[in-house]
């Protein structure tokens, strides 16, 4: 998108402030904001197959932290004996 809506050089080069920002015409600022907020809200599913927490255990370099387990839960299938 900023390739699309960046201010560019006479070379075709994005233009770049001090800061290295990209710069934009204000006439496009508002267009890359629209763009760029419709792709931040939209939602994208993931179709991945979970492991089993054995396979994670079992692992020999498994070394995951409580908050790593919490933050992988969703992806890990537990037992339900």
């Amino acid at each position: 998108m900023v390739n699309k809506y960046g201010e560019k050089n006479e070379n075709g080069e994005l233009v770049v402030d001090e800061k290295k920002n990209y710069k934009f015409m204000p006439e496009n600022l508002e267009a890359f904001v629209a763009e760029f907020n419709d792709l931040v809200e939209s939602e994208v599913e993931i179709n991945a197959n979970k492991l089993k927490i054995e396979q994670i255990l079992e692992a020999e370099k498994a070394d995951f932290s409580p908050s790593d387990m919490v933050a992988l839960e969703p992806f890990i299938e537990m037992d339900e004996e």
